[in-house]
């Protein structure tokens, strides 16, 4: 009976404690990332460094919006773009589409698609939407793609990228119409497994630039270029590291061929294509970065000295001027993503580079 009476205290005891211990980290830590109305980006959610949260709300502020493809009413479309998060509002917050800005600053009629089967890219889902007469009916005017910068050799540095994929016309419109991108939010109760991340992540930052484990990295800057509560500290993802140690002259070749392939069957059909890689968050900033110990990331600078059949938006290049000249926030301090005032500038420069003479 003793035993017993020592076994409950014991265990009240733990329970009492778990229950402290949760409360208390989620009040501290955790309920700033999944418990708070806004949003919060990917790298804050990694890292747990509610310093350098930039927490924002979901709204759109410009007049016309794009389009998706269930929307399409059979009008002309000037420009289809595909690409990933940053061409599907990953960043959130205020007017997270660039698209939008092309619709509202230009006055093109802008159409976004998804990859879609079975094409495994997405220049090949271009061209199975030009080898199933899908663009001849959309009499579209230019294509865009884009893509994050650390996923573009494995997406374009291939030698099997298929021009020949083929769907019939109407399976084709049903994937394009039934194909969403999803971006999931965390439901999570003060009790989770997060709090001890939380806990261990700010300590260990204190000791290692990623707290050893993390997939986030944070380094100091030589200036304030963000709004957080900390502005000279740099956010980025781990695969940063292991990318910019894959930049080489081969697969950049091998990527610029084959956008330069589809770019000249496209040109058969007045078709513009434009290429668009959102520049890595570390590439932008990565001059401000005090005691830089990471490989310094060349890929733009060699792309640019190629020749091209198709249109480069030189994200890295209209970016860098912004930040140059001071303007904070031009990504997010929290998120791997860009904030609109990136995709304001992309678009302006896109301006001056668009022929609207077809």
């Amino acid at each position: 009976m003793n035993k017993f009476k020592i076994f409950s205290k014991v265990f009240c005891f733990l329970i009492i404690c778990f229950l402290i211990f949760h409360f208390t980290i989620w009040s501290l830590f955790t309920k700033y990332i999944f418990d708070i109305k806004g949003v919060v980006g990917d790298l804050g959610r990694m890292s747990y460094k509610i310093d350098s949260l930039y927490l924002r709300k979901n709204i759109n502020t410009l007049e016309k919006k794009h389009i998706n493809f269930e929307e399409w009413n059979n009008e002309v479309i000037d420009i289809i773009t595909i690409g990933d998060s940053f061409s599907n509002g990953g960043a959130r917050g205020k007017n997270a589409f660039y698209q939008d800005y092309l619709e509202t600053d230009l006055n093109l009629r802008v159409l976004n698609i998804q990859n879609i089967e079975p094409a495994n890219n997405y220049m090949e889902t271009i061209y199975l939407l030009n080898n199933s007469k899908i663009l001849d009916e959309l009499k579209v005017k230019a294509i865009i793609i884009e893509s994050t910068e650390v996923m573009l050799f494995d997406r374009f540095s291939k030698l099997d990228i298929n021009n020949t994929i083929f769907e019939e016309k109407d399976r084709v419109k049903k994937s394009l119409k039934n194909t969403k991108y999803k971006m999931k939010d965390l439901d999570v109760s003060f009790i989770n497994n997060l709090n001890y991340n939380a806990l261990i992540y700010n300590i260990l930052y204190n000791y290692d630039d990623n707290a050893f484990f993390s997939n986030c990295y944070i380094s100091k800057l030589s200036k304030n270029l963000f709004s957080s509560s900390v502005q000279d500290d740099l956010l980025y993802y781990r695969k940063t590291i292991t990318y910019n140690k894959s930049v080489n002259k081969n697969r950049i070749k091998i990527l610029n061929d084959n956008f330069n392939k589809l770019a000249k069957i496209l040109k058969k059909k007045n078709i513009d294509l434009y290429f668009m890689p959102a520049v890595d968050k570390h590439n932008l900033y990565e001059n401000f970065i005090i005691n830089n110990k990471n490989n310094k990331n060349t890929f733009f600078e060699q792309l640019r000295l190629l020749k091209k059949e198709y249109r480069l938006i030189d994200t890295k290049k209209i970016l860098l001027k912004e930040v140059n000249k001071g303007v904070k926030d031009v990504f997010y301090s929290d998120d791997t993503h860009w904030s609109y005032k990136a995709s304001r500038a992309i678009v302006k420069d896109f301006k001056n580079n668009y022929l609207l003479d077809k």
